[in-house]
């Protein structure tokens, strides 16, 4: 099964040259992705071309697709190559600078660190950790 994987709305830096969408075959064989597309939310699209190896995660750039992601209210869909929609992700609010939207294991997205071409980890921020809430007065 080819799945939305992880991708980086709002990279640190330009957008133009540093967003990116990442699949991933998660089946046993081997997948033609000619006929498959990414579409972002307002319709904009990219056809997708290669094919991609059971457990491969596989890059789609930017400066490659021309496929502009969102960085507020983002949503991508994936559709294979007889039109069928097999899979969408979507966040609302606005993406954290420099954090991909990821897939983690129970099957929901976060904002994460990004993992280019890998296994996804979820990392927690130290602020997060070492946060502490004000005591009542």
């Amino acid at each position: 099964m080819i799945l939305i994987n992880e991708w980086l709305p709002n990279p640190l830096g330009n957008d133009a040259t540093g967003e990116w969408v990442e699949i991933f075959n998660s089946g046993g064989d081997r997948v033609d992705l000619a006929g498959w597309k990414l579409i972002t939310r307002g319709g904009k699209g990219v056809n997708l071309s290669g094919g991609i190896n059971p457990r491969e995660y596989r890059v789609f750039e930017r400066t490659q697709t021309k496929l502009t992601l969102h960085n507020t209210d983002g949503k991508l869909e994936l559709y294979n190559s007889t039109g069928q929609l097999v899979d969408q992700q979507s966040f609302f609010g606005v993406a954290p600078e420099g954090s991909s939207f990821s897939r983690i294991k129970q099957g929901s997205f976060v904002f994460s660190e990004p993992t280019y071409k890998s296994e996804n980890v979820l990392v927690l921020k130290q602020a997060i950790i070492n946060n502490v809430y004000p005591r009542e007065v």
